[in-house]
């Protein structure tokens, strides 16, 4: 599958219980780093969700580099980010909750990804004094006390999205990168040149998919410029295949005007 020069792809699926033969058919995919992983998972729940998003994120990059899942090694970064090995040029990032898990693919610089249920909206709220700035709570308590949960999700998802898009994760802490929106709405990057000092190359959205809040990152303006896929698992035949469904970007990452041209630094 062809990723065009500045274009993003977002590929999600439902995380579902898998059944045993499932399970037995895409473990030989991963490594034995991976395996070795999975087997340290404290609960069923947990090692389902780490065989549905590592076998998504081998089979997401095997279409797009033409080769066997089980053949993609990878490596981390000193904070965990995966990145291939070796490198091709083809950069990604994964994020995963109990019903979905989602990967999102460029061949143009590094990206970020986050995703969130809105039902944790509330748990957002409860540990803010740890994660937003002053100037974040302010702002965001200047907001009618109705729609404080979902900026509140939002502020989170940009957050982490951004950490993951350099490649420190949550090592600087949520509350060293602030996400301040200006009366219009628009959110605005502000972070200590000491930890990324080109912030101003910064592209982002905000937006809802399947009940939960996604925040993307780019180093690109990717209006337009991104499209999304569902993989299923085929219904019959061979569990590590899978049918792949094409959507178009959904009318609220255009429409509402909430792909941001700018993540300029106030």
């Amino acid at each position: 599958m062809v990723i065009q020069h500045k274009e993003l792809h977002l590929w999600y699926t439902n995380v579902r219980t898998l059944t045993p033969y499932e399970a037995e058919n895409i473990l030989p995919l991963l490594s034995d780093t991976e395996r070795n992983r999975y087997g340290k998972l404290p609960d069923a729940g947990r090692r389902n969700e780490f065989l549905i998003t590592r076998h998504l994120v081998r089979t997401v990059l095997s279409s797009h580099l033409s080769r066997k899942p089980a053949d993609l090694c990878f490596d981390n970064n000193q904070f965990g980010k995966p990145s291939l090995s070796p490198s091709c040029g083809l950069e990604f990032n994964i994020s995963n909750t109990c019903q979905l898990a989602v990967c999102l693919v460029s061949f143009s610089g590094p990206v970020g990804v986050d995703i969130e249920q809105w039902s944790r909206a509330a748990d957002v709220m409860e540990v803010m004094d740890r994660c937003f700035s002053q100037k974040e709570i302010q702002k965001l308590f200047s907001l009618p006390p109705a729609l404080r949960p979902e900026r509140a999700l939002s502020l989170w998802t940009l957050k982490e999205a951004y950490l993951k898009a350099i490649g420190i994760g949550l090592a600087e802490g949520l509350n060293n990168v602030e996400f301040l929106y200006d009366s219009t709405g628009k959110p605005r990057l502000q972070v200590d040149p000491r930890i990324d000092a080109q912030t101003n190359r910064w592209h982002f959205c905000v937006t809802d998919i399947m009940s939960h809040k996604i925040a993307l990152m780019a180093p690109f303006l990717f209006r337009k410029r991104i499209r999304i896929f569902e993989a299923k698992p085929c219904p019959h035949g061979q569990p590590n295949v899978w049918n792949i469904l094409r959507y178009e970007a959904p009318a609220n990452l255009i429409v509402k005007g909430n792909i941001h041209e700018s993540a300029a630094i106030l």
